[in-house]
């Protein structure tokens, strides 16, 4: 193929593989190159014929791309169907995996060297978002969160969690929401467990508006 009687393209069809070169405007520079056998198709950049990236698959059904740098396969993209899951890879030099994030839709797993972990999946990360709800982490740190309507003043008034933590309640913190713009309170914690805890405010509020208790509690 030519433009303006310089060559700047060029296909070919061998008895095992296909091959696709762009040309530089000089006509004889391979700018880049794509050759495609039966089973994996590699694009580089001839300047650098070791920084390549391919295609192919390993199985029947598992594609995946491979970005190769300095002759060296450094990283690789990936689907495999007996996971239906897709997972990226970083290699080493030597050609070692480091890490792999792995992706499915019903859960988000890394690994690191021999050791795995769930980084999300419906069970690790369960929630109930609702006034007086909560939201379970991969970590095992868990959030929540509720309110205490109108309480009285200088008097410790109980919540209980909407589930119990699993060993502790790290701290419980609580505000003062209301319509009464002459009320000045503050909330305190007087005691938590794994179970709920003890808020006081310290506003004798005797008006029909809004008055209440916003509380967050962060625990495991």
């Amino acid at each position: 193929m030519q433009v303006g009687g310089v060559r700047r393209g060029l296909f070919t069809v061998g008895d095992s593989n296909v091959e696709i070169r762009k040309y530089a405007s000089n006509g004889t520079s391979i700018e880049t190159r794509l050759t495609m056998t039966s089973s994996d198709a590699v694009l580089n950049n001839a300047l650098n014929v070791d920084d390549i990236i391919r295609s192919r698959r390993t199985g029947a059904n598992n594609p995946q791309f491979e970005a190769w740098k300095d002759g060296l396969r450094r990283a690789i993209f990936s689907y495999t169907a007996s996971y239906d899951a897709a997972a990226l890879a970083k290699l080493d030099t030597s050609g070692n995996f480091v890490a792999e994030l792995r992706l499915h839709e019903d859960w988000l797993r890394f690994r690191s060297g021999s050791s795995v972990y769930d980084v999300w999946h419906a069970g690790n990360n369960a929630a109930n978002i609702v006034s007086s709800g909560y939201q379970k982490l991969a970590s095992g740190l868990i959030l929540q969160w509720g309110l205490v309507d109108k309480p009285p003043a200088n008097t410790n008034v109980t919540i209980t969690y909407p589930i119990a933590f699993t060993s502790n309640a790290y701290a419980v913190f609580g505000a003062i929401e209301t319509s009464d713009q002459q009320a000045n309170s503050s909330v305190i914690c007087t005691y938590r467990d794994r179970f709920g805890a003890w808020l006081r405010q310290f506003y004798n509020y005797t008006g029909g508006g809004t008055f209440m208790i916003k509380w967050f509690a962060i625990g495991r």
